[in-house]
């Protein structure tokens, strides 16, 4: 949970969440279609796991068919801001974020019976038994498990999940965007903070899934590739 603690960190040193928007909406956007970019995590995830096959139970199944949400995420984000569409990639952070909370919730802390409801798509809090699980409840188990990360995780996802919503589901943060009224500079940083974000956190599911599969080459790239930021 190292690579976790270190995302926490980051994100929020950069104030994730609070991004700013083009001075000139349309002309800073279409500047930035035909920029090639090089996605270094990216490849190496491919070429570690390209083609690998593992056969698991069902929980370690569903744990990483949601590590690979978040690498396939990963991608389409780099592809996104390569044609200039800003917008759309960073609606997928919530995706990749909770991609990766869910899997490791779903390795260390579901019960058996929340294994069983998963795969109906109907998984019950545990807390509230009458109602479906909550991604916040899915937070406080994980924390439970790494009482290292000192309640950052919970505080990460208090203080951005809301953002990060407004991202996905076309709240204010993302129609801002599409308005002349907001004349705000910084778009290149922006770029920098959704491909950072999204860099951190396929590498820290690149680490989980080496764990799940025994793949120490995965693990010790993720080790290499952290450290490396």
């Amino acid at each position: 949970m190292v690579i976790i603690g270190e995302i926490i960190r980051v994100c929020n040193t950069r104030r994730f969440g609070v991004l700013k928007t083009p001075k000139a909406v349309f002309n800073k956007l279409l500047s930035c279609k035909g920029v090639q970019l090089k996605n270094p995590i990216g490849e190496k995830v491919l070429e570690l796991l390209d083609g690998t096959t593992f056969q698991g139970s069902i929980r370690e199944n569903f744990a990483l068919m949601n590590h690979y949400v978040v690498f396939d995420t990963q991608r389409a984000i780099y592809d996104l801001i390569e044609l200039g569409h800003i917008g759309s990639a960073k609606a997928l952070l919530r995706v990749i974020f909770e991609a990766n909370v869910k899997a490791k919730w779903i390795y260390q802390c579901a019960s058996e019976k929340q294994l069983e409801q998963l795969q109906k798509d109907a998984v019950k809090s545990t807390v509230n038994k009458k109602r479906n699980i909550q991604f916040g409840e899915m937070v406080d188990d994980v924390e439970k498990m790494h009482p290292n990360l000192k309640g950052k995780l919970k505080q990460f996802k208090e203080e951005h999940w809301k953002g990060l919503n407004s991202l996905t589901h076309t709240g204010v943060m993302q129609l801002k965007r599409y308005s002349l009224a907001f004349e705000q500079s910084g778009l290149e940083t922006e770029i920098e903070t959704i491909l950072d974000f999204s860099n951190r956190i396929s590498i820290s599911s690149l680490g989980d899934v080496g764990k799940i599969t025994n793949n120490k080459a995965a693990m010790q790239v993720s080790i290499d590739l952290i450290s490396a930021l």
